[in-house]
């Protein structure tokens, strides 16, 4: 059975839960991929990083980062044309 409590979900086995391991000071976010951008992605992680835990989340961090730097490089863009 899964139950949500305090925002997360957490399987329940019988009087116990299993939380997922999540380091102090992160937050989850799950997503939704296509079969194919999973599998492109992955390969990429691995051919980049190599097959290391952890590094498929370093990756999704750094495109993240990547992502929003771009996007306030792009506003101040924006603020500052004549």
């Amino acid at each position: 059975m899964v139950k949500h409590i305090r925002g997360e979900t957490h399987l329940w086995c019988g009087n116990e839960t299993m939380s997922p391991n999540i380091p102090k000071g992160k937050k989850r976010i799950d997503i939704y991929l296509t079969e194919d951008q999973e599998k492109e992605f992955k390969e990429q992680v691995f051919r980049r990083k190599g097959m290391k835990k952890g590094n498929i989340s370093a990756a999704v961090q750094e495109a993240i980062a990547m992502w929003i730097g771009a996007e306030r490089r792009s506003s101040k863009t924006r603020l500052y044309a004549p």
